[in-house]
């Protein structure tokens, strides 16, 4: 997945945005570290998240979740849409309380994680570390 409307390019160094975060006090993956991008929100497809946070391992970006809280269906149903139109979906899963869609691109993964009724997640990153990323984020929202 090239850099698509990818609003953090993977594998910058923490110095490109260590004056925009603020630690977060979680260790999704052993030795990575998790910040808050604090910094003028960047828009993902049209669509400007409410959180963003960026991890870091050796100070090099990792992943990226964005969380999107009460986004309209025709927000989400645009970023389907047009994920859909230039990469190939891999899989769908659909979960008691949220649905999940995975794409791939190479060494990167993205994933779509629709929150039931109106919350979206975006987590895309290093295939190598973001397995074990989703399955943190997706526990916190299973809750």
């Amino acid at each position: 997945m090239e850099n698509f409307n990818l609003p953090f390019v993977l594998r910058q160094d923490y110095e490109t945005w260590e004056f925009e975060l603020e630690v977060l006090d979680i260790e999704r993956v052993p030795n990575y570290d998790s910040y808050l991008y604090i910094g003028e929100a960047k828009e993902f497809l049209n669509q400007k998240p409410n959180r963003t946070e960026l991890i870091f391992y050796w100070d090099r970006l990792e992943a990226v979740i964005l969380t999107f809280f009460h986004i309209g269906i025709d927000a989400i149903e645009e970023i389907k849409n047009t994920l859909k139109c230039k990469y190939s979906l891999a899989t769908y899963e659909v979960h008691l309380n949220y649905d999940l869609y995975e794409y791939y691109a190479g060494e990167i993964q993205l994933f779509l994680v629709l929150k039931k009724p109106n919350s979206l997640l975006i987590i895309y990153g290093n295939s190598s570390s973001l397995e074990e990323i989703k399955s943190n984020a997706l526990e916190e929202i299973s809750d």
